[in-house]
């Protein structure tokens, strides 16, 4: 410890003999003592005592206190306490741990119209080091549900401090009540330890396109609290799919009409689309000239047409069409791929046809002619003999109602409603080499009164440097 006092005084020796002689006792007896020490928070704590101040010198003491140099408090008379002896000053002050400080206190005071002053300074023991605490969260969950679904969550708290921490205090945003899982040390959350909570809850629509929750967790040592944060987001599918479909408003017997499809992904995820079926088109729906996109993502539309040749002896057409996409969902999502279908129907009026009678006349003194039924014929023409290259066999006639084409006993292609040419196109090249058989089985319409007729024709796939065939029929 470091003391200085002013002091004033006189020496005198008289005869030999040596005699100190200290001013009066009132100046003499004014000075401080400093105390200081660090606590176990690594904070300084000081006191300044003032000893043996009389009246005279109280309301004129001023100074200040400084810790490792720099001033923590500026005393005007008024802050120093006098209600008793010795009159005091003290405060406290963070300070760094792993060390010792110094506190110094200067103070000077006026007695008899003379000022004096005092400085002190101290040392304190070494503060304790500095402590730690902290602690992390880590959240996991579900990447993808579906709604309907039940999420469990999982929260890993861990003490990455250097001090034990009060047990943490884990909460969620979007999900309660978060629950700690049964572990060894659970009233000890020590240095290096992890504790375990869950929490459970059931995907619904309203929650949008995805999950965002966040999950707090807290825990304190002594008055200092911790706490750490973390996000996990849930992606929800929903996989939607709209069918329209549009037509002729009306058509008469034999006419050929075109539908339209317009497909639209209505969901909020991609979905691999299977063909549009129609239950009255000729061939299956084909995709609007011009458009080449093939990745159905949400908003999409994608359209399709066919053709479809209106019959006789009907009131009415109406045909339904359907049109199913599955969603795939990621790998290790653990969820199967969810199939979404719709449909849509159209259905136009078919005016009946005239009435004819022979002649164009009504016989003589009224009434109806008898009904004239034209009997149903049909031929097919072809090749054959030897074929190199792709050829049509057709089928013409009257009364026809629907022609199916057969090759080597195999449907290839069906034809219905009124038209003028049925025909197929075949290629030989698709077949081995030696004779095949194309049959077209034609079917007459009710009121023909014929039956079902079996037309065959014959051909042959030859080699290079064979004659051409000759056309039968």
């Amino acid at each position: 410890m470091y003391k200085q006092r002013l002091r004033r005084a006189a020496l005198l020796a008289v005869c030999g003999l040596a005699g100190l002689f200290a001013l009066p006792a009132a100046a003499q007896a004014h000075h401080i003592v400093v105390t200081a020490s660090c606590d176990s928070t690594s904070t300084v704590n000081w006191r300044v005592d003032f000893v043996s101040f009389g009246s005279a010198a109280k309301p004129t003491t001023t100074g200040s206190v400084k810790l490792d140099g720099n001033v923590v408090k500026q005393v005007p008379p008024s802050a120093i306490t006098w209600t008793s002896e010795p009159g005091r000053l003290s405060g406290s002050n963070p300070a760094a741990g792993g060390q010792a400080h110094v506190v110094l206190a200067h103070f000077s005071w006026k007695v008899n119209g003379v000022w004096e002053s005092d400085t002190e300074q101290v040392t304190t023991n070494k503060c304790p080091a500095p402590k730690n605490p902290a602690l992390t969260v880590t959240k996991d969950g579900p990447s993808t549900l579906y709604v309907g679904h039940k999420a469990t969550f999982t929260y890993k708290v861990k003490n990455t401090g250097d001090v034990t921490l009060t047990t943490p205090v884990v909460t969620d945003d979007k999900c309660s009540p978060v629950t700690k899982v049964a572990e060894p040390n659970t009233n000890s959350f020590d240095p290096g330890d992890t504790f375990t909570y869950t929490c459970t809850l059931t995907i619904t629509d309203g929650m949008g396109n995805q999950l965002v929750n966040v999950a707090s967790a807290c825990g304190s040592y002594g008055q200092t609290q911790v706490c750490d944060t973390d996000t996990h987001t849930t992606q929800i599918p929903k996989p939607g799919i709209l069918l329209t479909k549009t037509g002729a408003a009306s058509a008469n017997a034999g006419d050929t009409v075109t539908y339209s499809f317009a497909v639209q992904n209505t969901g909020n995820v991609p979905l691999a689309l299977d063909a549009v079926a129609d239950d009255k088109c000729i061939d299956t729906p084909a995709r609007a000239a011009g458009e080449t996109d093939t990745s159905f993502e949400p908003g999409d539309t994608f359209n399709f047409t066919c053709t479809y040749v209106v019959p006789a002896g009907v009131g009415s057409v109406l045909n339904k069409a359907s049109v199913c996409g599955t969603y795939m969902p990621p790998e290790g999502s653990g969820l199967t791929p969810e199939e979404k279908c719709s449909e849509s129907q159209h259905e136009f009026p078919v005016p009946a046809a005239p009435s004819e009678t022979p002649g164009g006349s009504t016989p003589e003194g009224g009434g109806v002619l008898p009904e004239t039924i034209a009997s149903g014929l049909a031929s097919l023409r072809g090749p054959s003999g030897c074929v190199k290259r792709a050829f049509r066999a057709s089928v013409r006639g009257r009364s026809i109602a629907s022609v199916a084409f057969f090759v080597d006993g195999k449907l290839a292609k069906r034809i219905t409603g009124t038209r003028s040419v049925y025909s197929i196109e075949v290629n030989p090249r698709r077949y081995g080499f030696g004779r095949h058989r194309v049959v077209a089985r034609v079917q007459f319409v009710a009121g023909s009164g014929t039956r079902a007729r079996r037309l065959p024709l014959t051909f042959r796939r030859c080699a290079q440097g064979t004659i051409a065939p000759r056309f039968t029929g």
